[in-house]
């Protein structure tokens, strides 16, 4: 069975009912149609029209064993309201109780959940909410906004598709994402963000850039592949793989490892680097070569001293230097 009602908002009974069923999908209120909670007390307090445990029945014999206490039942929970708005038309499909809202801008609310779009579809079923003409999800931690978005509610799992923007906060520090597709998990045992397509991961003075980026937003642990670069300050360094600790500012980079700082001329190679935000260094290993204006170092390993802008060789080492006002 489908309904449609281009008055809904306006009546405001669908939207309540609207509102009512999300709320019972999301967790917030039993299902409509499903049976009502009962407290097990009948009639005069009766329960089940046998009085209540502990006490014997006039009607048996008064040698018969007491049942023990039944044990209370929990409180149920506070609903949390759902508020829809900004819907022009709403369509109920009874069989799925599946709903699409569409306006110019609908707005489903849940506590501080909140999804925005001009067409949201909501399969009750599934806890399954689709934004499929460009659409925004919001909560305290997390934001996404992008051309399609499904978002599976009751896992927590979020799906978003073509020029996508998101913000993710941990520790205090908000990491924001674009790409042309991410998934993102935010539940307590798994808060993860996998993002492909010219994917961006910044937080704070650090940016990963690469065609993937799986970010652990708990351990704040980042893998970038496919011409992966990462930016710190004016410092550039770009590798086949990178992976590494934003939060520590300790990793590792392997294939084709290029080392750029412009503000100090310096230009390195390796086949593999490991750099440590602690001690401020870039190791590169494997025909490690370090160039700065004319000057040339070459060895089997080379740490490159970051704020002393300075380089120490290791195994095998060739230098050729040009001492300062000669000519070559």
């Amino acid at each position: 069975m489908r309904r449609r009602d281009n008055r809904a908002e306006a009546r405001g009974g669908p939207v309540w009912c609207a509102a009512a069923v999300l709320a019972a999908a999301l967790g917030a209120a039993p299902a409509l149609g499903a049976p009502a909670l009962s407290s097990g007390t009948g009639p005069l307090g009766l329960h089940g029209g046998r009085p209540p445990a502990g006490r014997p029945d006039a009607r048996t014999s008064q040698s018969a064993p007491v049942s023990p206490a039944a044990p209370a039942e929990p409180a149920p929970r506070t609903p949390v309201p759902v508020d829809v708005t900004g819907a022009e038309t709403i369509e109920y499909d009874a069989a799925t109780a599946s709903y699409v809202f569409i306006g110019a801008h609908v707005v489903v609310t849940r506590g501080d959940e909140r999804l925005e779009a001009p067409e949201i579809h909501y399969d009750g079923a599934n806890r399954r909410a689709v934004l499929p003409r460009h659409g925004m999800l919001s909560s305290p931690t997390m934001s996404m906004e992008a051309d399609a978005i499904t978002a599976d509610l009751g896992t927590r799992h979020v799906l978003a598709e073509g020029g996508v923007h998101g913000r993710f906060l941990d520790q205090g520090v908000w990491a924001t994402v674009t790409a042309a597709r991410v998934e993102a998990d935010d539940r307590p045992d798994l808060r993860r963000v996998d993002a492909s397509g010219d994917a961006v991961v910044v937080r704070g003075d650090q940016e990963l850039r690469g065609s993937r980026i799986v970010y652990d937003r708990t351990a704040q642990h980042g893998t970038v592949e496919g011409r992966a670069i990462a930016l710190r300050g004016g410092d550039r360094l770009e590798a086949d793989h990178i992976e590494g600790n934003l939060a520590s500012r300790d990793g590792e980079a392997t294939g084709h490892v290029v080392l750029d700082r412009p503000a100090t001329h310096m230009h390195g190679t390796a086949d593999r680097a490991t750099y440590s935000g602690g001690a401020d260094t870039v190791v590169l290993i494997g025909h490690a070569v370090v160039t700065r204006d004319r000057d040339r170092m070459e060895a089997d390993q080379i740490t490159v001293h970051l704020r002393d802008n300075s380089a120490v060789a290791d195994g095998h080492p060739k230098i050729v230097a040009y001492p300062t006002g000669t000519s070559p």
